[in-house]
């Protein structure tokens, strides 16, 4: 059964680990996350993509797995 473009896009993206979100891998220090983080955010930033369809909710996908991996705890 073949999925529509627009769900096949979104299985495919909740397939990605939070790693793969920031393109770091998994040993990677808390500055080195934090640096992707910082890089990844100016270049999916919805106020500087706004022509760009679904930069939101990229931008709201690399948020959420900042928020998971700069806790020690929930790494």
């Amino acid at each position: 059964m073949q999925l529509p473009p627009s769900r096949e896009k979104l299985v495919e993206s909740t397939m990605d680990t939070y790693y793969d979100i920031l393109g770091v891998p998994q040993s990677a220090s808390q500055a080195e996350l934090q640096k992707a983080y910082r890089e990844r955010a100016l270049q999916c930033h919805p106020d500087r993509l706004a022509n760009k369809a679904g930069s939101d909710e990229e931008f709201k996908r690399l948020q959420e797995a900042w928020r998971v991996l700069q806790d020690p705890a929930k790494r």
